[in-house]
């Protein structure tokens, strides 16, 4: 397993992946660009998020009756860094399929290392590499223009993102991907949650 194989494969995606989700929406205004994943990390997929698709979950959320009586503040706060709820979640995934086998191998590797009695040290070096892998990947799109002109992406904020991922977790991904200002940010949004 190389997770170089795989870095240069999820930028290769990457680099078609959300350019065109980009020229999908050409007049909306993303403010969230990153990856998906799940704490087994089996897959990677493109998420990403627009203040105009989550006008439009909070808009469908309102019509809900448990959500009816909620403030549209709080439901805003509460919607916006989810990225499952939002409409342009996984668009773009096809172009992702290629890290399949990188993938498999991957959960295949943390089943064994888990089993038994594992060896938390081991594990979490295991770990640590393949998030690495996934920064890393996250900056050299970066720096090639991937997620806009700069004055754009002095506005958006990058990220990896789990199923039942912790605060801390998105917080040191966040940190690590974007500007300490849009880091405070991410932070300031996250209060309260």
């Amino acid at each position: 397993m190389s997770f170089q194989k795989l870095q240069q494969k999820i930028v290769a995606a990457g680099k078609i992946a959300f350019p065109a989700i980009r020229a999908q929406h050409p007049d909306e205004q993303f403010y969230f660009f990153g990856l998906y994943t799940s704490g087994s990390y089996s897959y990677v997929t493109p998420t990403c998020s627009t203040y105009q698709g989550l006008q439009a979950v909070v808009e469908a959320y309102q019509k809900e009756a448990y959500f009816a009586a909620m403030p549209k503040d709080e439901l805003v706060k509460s919607l916006k860094w989810s990225p499952c709820d939002s409409p342009l979640h996984t668009e773009g995934e096809d172009y992702f399929e290629e890290l399949d086998a990188e993938l498999l191998f991957i959960d295949e590797e943390l089943d064994r290392l888990y089993s038994g009695k594992p060896d938390e040290k081991e594990v979490d070096a295991f770990v640590h590499q393949i998030e690495n892998c996934l920064i890393q990947a996250m900056k050299e799109l970066d720096a090639a223009g991937v997620f806009g002109t700069p004055a754009e992406r002095a506005q958006i904020t990058l990220g990896i993102m789990m199923g039942d991922q912790s605060t801390e977790d998105r917080i040191r991904f966040v940190k690590a991907l974007n500007s300490p200002d849009l880091a405070a940010q991410f932070v300031l949004d996250h209060a309260d949650l």
